[in-house]
């Protein structure tokens, strides 16, 4: 079997990407709230969230994959990420 080559390799890098990076996170996630202090419940909350969140979401695209524009998709995508960002940046506390 031949690897993939035009748009069907840039999806498989991509995806590789994406899988490696969720893999990353889901690691470094946990072990940086725990240098933070947090507890076992916080850290469980916040990863059950996490997963949630992806699982919703990926559910919704899904749904919503042959009806909308991809472009529009990623945008929404990537604006969610940044909102995601941003909200750790700024949240000081738990609570």
């Amino acid at each position: 079997m031949s690897p993939p080559s035009g748009i069907q390799g840039r999806v498989f890098w991509a995806r590789g990407l994406r899988d490696f990076g969720d893999g990353l996170a889901a690691v470094l996630l946990p072990a940086y709230l725990v240098a933070l202090g947090y507890g076992a419940t916080e850290i469980g909350l916040v990863a059950t969230a996490a997963l949630l969140g992806s699982a919703l979401m990926t559910l919704a695209v899904g749904a919503l994959g042959a009806r909308v524009d991809p472009r529009a998709l990623l945008l929404l995508a990537a604006a969610l990420m940044v909102a995601t960002g941003l909200g750790f940046a700024v949240v000081a506390s738990f609570a």
